[in-house]
């Protein structure tokens, strides 16, 4: 069986747990939520001394895994079992050694062969679906997918989050959130949740968060700065610009991240602006480029403000920035005078 982590701690109950569960992928806030939401079904509200879990990483033995799956529970009735990164999965199949390939032969012969009191739950970046191990084991385990969320498709996610304390983001905070993220390659979604938990703390019985709300508890999360700085360039505010990267200067935040919401702006800025000249309807836009659309509206009429000239100019000059500080050059002082530069040459 192959589902989603998201479907699959939806719907996973006492009565459809099968007793191997393969949490696969790159996401680790999805294999940790797997391990909760199992402990949480085999266990309830069993006190933890009286729960048979056991958790391996790495380099764990054969012999040591193999005990911990058919030990008896004392207390509980059934035993959990959780399998983390073990090197033993790890690599491909034709560069396996013929211990590995035994090892793996032995592993796969006792996960073939758990105890109807234990349940095992094996977390992996990646298992290669080429080996023995995984052919056989996927037609009886759980396959749970376990993967990153890209930032344009954060709403469901950021839905789920807000409904599971009765609350619920409007337009506006949910752009807000999309925005911040869309700096990164993937989003960090253990550390968005963190951010999420602050909030409805914050707003106690409030029950509709607002981009305001979003501002005010997201201001420490390390993408929410890069996008408030690039976010001044873009609406050319550069009084604010300048007192937000003093104040990242101060705090001895990295750079990297800075010149990269300037450089995620002013790209997105000009690739908007090219497509507009060419005849595309803004009202488009937003599904071609997976942004949303409130995000295209403000960066569309941001645009006018800039020349494409202008804007491929300082993109240059970034990547010039880059490169050169890596090998010693100016920092914040050569950011500072990219980005005077760009807003004076288009000051009206």
């Amino acid at each position: 069986m192959n589902i989603t982590a998201a479907k699959f701690l939806k719907t996973v109950n006492k009565d459809n747990l099968l007793h191997l569960v393969l949490g696969l992928g790159e996401e680790d806030y999805y294999k940790e939520e797997l391990a909760h939401k199992l402990t949480a079904v085999l266990f309830g509200d069993l006190p933890e001394e009286e729960r048979s879990a056991a958790i391996f990483d790495g380099k764990a033995s054969l012999p040591e895994v193999q005990e911990a799956i058919n030990t008896y529970p004392f207390f509980a009735g059934q035993n959990l079992v959780v399998l983390r990164n073990l090197q033993l999965l790890e690599g491909e199949a034709k560069a396996a050694s013929a211990k590995t390939a035994k090892d793996r032969e032995q592993l796969l012969q006792l996960l073939q062969d758990i105890p109807p009191y234990a349940y095992v739950l094996v977390l992996c970046n990646k298992l290669d679906k080429r080996t023995k191990l995984y052919s056989a084991l996927s037609k009886s385990a759980a396959v749970v997918t376990c993967d990153s969320i890209k930032y344009y498709s954060l709403k469901p996610w950021l839905d789920e989050q807000a409904a599971s304390y009765g609350a619920r983001f409007d337009y506006k905070a949910i752009a807000l959130i999309s925005e911040y993220m869309s700096i990164t390659v993937t989003v960090p979604l253990s550390l968005l949740k963190q951010e999420i938990d602050k909030l409805a703390i914050y707003a106690g019985q409030r029950k509709q968060w607002t981009q305001e709300d979003v501002e005010n508890i997201f201001a420490d999360l390390p993408a929410a700065s890069a996008f408030a700085v690039g976010n001044a360039v873009t609406e050319g505010r550069l009084v604010q610009f300048l007192e937000l990267v003093a104040l990242e200067k101060k705090k001895g935040t990295n750079i990297l991240p800075l010149v990269g919401g300037v450089t995620t702006a002013l790209r997105r800025l000009c690739l908007l602006k090219e497509l507009v000249e060419a005849g595309e309807r803004p009202d488009a836009l937003a599904a071609k480029l997976h942004m949303h659309p409130y995000v295209v509206k403000l960066n569309v009429a941001a645009s006018q403000r800039f020349t494409l000239a202008s804007l491929r100019h300082a993109m240059v000059e970034l990547t010039q920035l880059n490169i050169k500080m890596r090998l010693g050059g100016r920092t914040f002082e050569r950011l500072e005078e990219i980005v005077v530069e760009l807003i004076q040459q288009n000051a009206k």
